[in-house]
């Protein structure tokens, strides 16, 4: 599988493979504790896939891509906060070369088809001495046909498009698309093409902001990936919540 994807991809990046791992991102803060160069992990399935919160992303064998890149950047700290959303562009990007359906992020790190979730991205990074030493960005996508529990409104893309994709093929495009974008992250059309695909734009949601629900109307993102929603007639910038549901109200 690994000069596979090594045939698709036009960045350099080393690769390991496992069958069957606890966490791809945990993975790779292993190896960031020595010497390292820019790495590519991938797994065949994980038995605690994570998603943002402490959520779990269920990871079953042979269904999706589970796959964590590990960098060293050049990047103010600044910028860290603006990875997730980044990359989120980055897999709508790709996957558009195959799905021209329904695609789009939620705010601020799932990818949405067909109203139910594709896609999860969970980014990590570790500062030493105010300098960022790593980035770690997790990739967990559904291409399989699966059944998902009954409250997690989750789905594949075969499932919802009825299309198989070459998974190498995928993977390699991912990394190529995301390091491009990463490399370019104060890049303008990435805010743009965001708020194209942005899920739930115009729409009341319900939004859980520092243990609080909230009924507001999502207005779009700022120049920084905020979460701009209108709350009770004013426009609020959130740079940390979540969006809930959609509000009945």
């Amino acid at each position: 599988m690994i000069h596979i994807i090594k045939s698709y991809l036009h960045e350099n990046i080393n690769i390991k493979l496992f069958d069957e791992v606890d966490s791809t991102n945990n993975i790779c803060k292993e190896i960031g504790l020595g010497e390292f160069e820019n790495t590519l992990v991938v797994a065949n399935a994980q038995t605690g896939g994570r998603g943002r919160l402490g959520r779990n992303f269920i990871s079953k064998k042979d269904k999706g891509i589970y796959m964590s890149l590990l960098l060293k950047v050049n990047m103010s700290l600044q910028d860290v906060s603006k990875i997730t959303c980044v990359v989120g562009t980055s897999v709508v990007k790709v996957l558009k070369q195959y799905i021209n359906d329904d695609l789009y992020i939620k705010w601020v790190n799932d990818i949405y088809l067909h109203g139910k979730k594709i896609s999860g991205i969970l980014t990590e990074s570790k500062i030493e001495q105010n300098k960022l030493k790593y980035i770690i960005i997790g990739v967990g996508l559904n291409l399989e046909h699966q059944v998902f529990p009954e409250d997690v409104n989750a789905s594949s893309i075969f499932d919802e498009v009825n299309i198989n994709i070459n998974k190498e093929k995928l993977i390699a495009q991912l990394v190529d698309q995301i390091l491009s974008d990463i490399k370019n992250i104060n890049d303008l059309s990435h805010i743009s093409y965001f708020q194209k695909h942005m899920y739930l734009l115009g729409e009341n949601v319900e939004l859980l902001l520092q243990n609080r629900k909230y009924i507001g109307r999502i207005v779009g993102i700022n120049d920084d990936f905020e979460l701009v929603a209108n709350i009770n007639g004013q426009n609020i910038t959130i740079s940390s919540g979540e969006i809930l549901k959609v509000s009945k109200a």
